[in-house]
C-alpha cells in the first residue's frame, strides 16, 4: 500500500495493492453460479470460513462455498475470506488481494487445473494461453523476472494505444490503473519502478513551471499526502490540450451522464469534460467547460472539510458550473 492510504479500506476494489507484476488487476472477483460463489483466480474453500452467529466453520464444497446471502471480507494481513451473514442477497464482489507470489503461483495453477477438470470452465485458461506450458500440462512459473535489458528474451511489445488504458482509467476513476501508470512510466524512464524518484523527476522537468509546487506522493490519488491548488490543475489541463490536442483530450475525459459523471450535467452533456476525485470530506472537478457562446473555459473546482456526503457539494458545484456556461 501507498503513504497515507487508508489501510481500513483494504477491502474495498477501489483501493487494490501495487505489485511489479499484477495479475487479474490483483483483485478476486467473486460471482455467484448455480448457488454457489466462484471466484476468479480460483480459491479452493479452506481459503473461506463461514461466521453465522459465532459458530465458524469449514466448508467441503470441492469448487465453491455456499452462501445465500451476505458479503465477504478478507482478513487483513492474508487472504482467508470470512463470509458474513447479513441478510442480503449475495451477488458479486470484487476484493483486493493480498500481494504474495507464492500463493498467485498456486491460485494460477489451481485455476489451470479446475478450467482443464470442465468443472470450472469459466476461467477460459486453454493450452495455448501464455500462462500455460503446453509441454509439461501446467502453468510456467512467470515469477522469475528477467531484469537485464540485455537479455537475449528482452523485447518490448506495445500492445495497446495508450489511450486504451487512460480513457477506463478516467472514466471509472481507476487508483489502481493510476497508480501502475505511474510505476511504469517509472520503469521506463529510470529503468525501475519507484513512485518518489520518477515524481521528483517529473517536478524537475515535464513540470517545472507549475504555479504551485504541489506535495505528490502517488499516483493513485488515495493519499491525504498528495495536495494539489486548483491553479495547478488548470496549467496541467491547459499543458495537456496544447501538447496532446482538444481531440484526444475531449475522447479520455468524461463528459455529462459518463463515467464517474453520469449523474450529472446530463440534460447538456457534450459541453463538459472532466475528471472528478473523492476522499471523505473532500471532492474536486476539473476538467474543461464549453460555453454557450463557444468559449473553452478551464477550470478547476476543490471543496474541502464539509460534513456532508459529496452528493450535496457536487450538485452545488454542477449550479455552479452551468451558470457560468449560461453566462459566458
Amino acid at each position: 500500500m501507498g503513504n497515507g492510504w487508508a489501510w481500513n479500506d483494504y477491502n474495498d476494489d477501489y483501493m487494490v495493492e501495487r505489485s511489479v507484476f499484477p495479475i487479474y488487476g490483483n483483485v478476486f472477483t467473486f460471482f455467484t453460479r448455480n448457488n454457489r460463489v466462484l471466484s476468479i483466480p480460483y480459491l479452493k474453500p479452506q481459503n473461506f470460513t463461514l461466521r453465522i452467529a459465532g459458530i465458524k466453520y469449514y466448508d467441503s464444497i470441492r469448487y465453491s462455498v455456499d452462501i445465500d446471502s451476505g458479503f465477504l471480507k478478507r482478513n487483513y494481513a492474508s487472504n482467508r475470506m470470512d463470509i458474513i451473514e447479513t441478510g442480503n442477497k449475495f451477488v458479486s464482489q470484487k476484493i483486493p488481494f493480498h500481494v504474495n507470489y507464492s500463493e498467485i503461483k498456486k491460485w494460477l495453477r489451481d485455476t489451470v487445473a479446475a478450467s482443464a477438470s470442465n468443472e470450472y470452465d469459466i476461467y477460459g485458461l486453454q493450452e495455448g494461453s501464455y500462462l500455460y506450458d503446453e509441454k509439461e500440462k501446467k502453468i510456467t512459473d512467470v515469477f522469475r523476472p528477467e531484469t537485464s535489458i540485455n537479455n537475449p528474451l528482452f523485447n518490448i511489445i506495445h500492445s495497446q494505444p495508450s489511450d486504451s488504458l487512460f480513457k477506463p482509467m478516467m472514466h471509472r476513476s481507476d487508483n489502481f490503473f493510476a497508480e501502475q501508470t505511474l510505476l511504469m512510466v517509472s520503469n521506463e524512464h529510470l529503468g525501475y519502478m519507484n513512485d518518489e524518484k520518477i515524481i521528483d523527476t517529473l517536478l524537475k522537468l515535464d513540470l517545472k513551471d507549475v504555479p504551485q509546487k504541489p506535495k505528490w506522493v502517488d499516483g493513485s490519488g488515495l493519499s491525504r499526502y498528495n495536495l494539489f491548488t486548483p491553479q495547478s490543475f488548470v496549467y496541467i489541463l491547459n499543458k495537456m490540450r496544447t501538447e496532446f490536442g482538444w481531440d484526444r483530450l475531449k475522447n479520455i475525459l468524461p463528459t455529462g451522464g459518463a463515467g464517474t459523471l453520469s449523474a450529472y450535467y446530463k440534460n447538456d452533456s457534450g459541453f463538459i469534460y472532466a475528471k472528478t476525485g473523492t476522499l471523505s470530506n473532500n471532492c474536486a472537478l476539473s476538467g474543461v467547460l464549453i460555453t454557450q457562446n463557444g468559449k473553452l473555459l478551464i477550470f478547476s473546482v476543490l471543496a474541502n472539510n464539509y460534513q456532508t456526503g459529496a452528493t450535496p457539494v457536487r450538485k452545488a458545484v454542477e449550479k455552479f458550473l452551468l451558470d457560468i456556461r449560461t453566462k459566458y
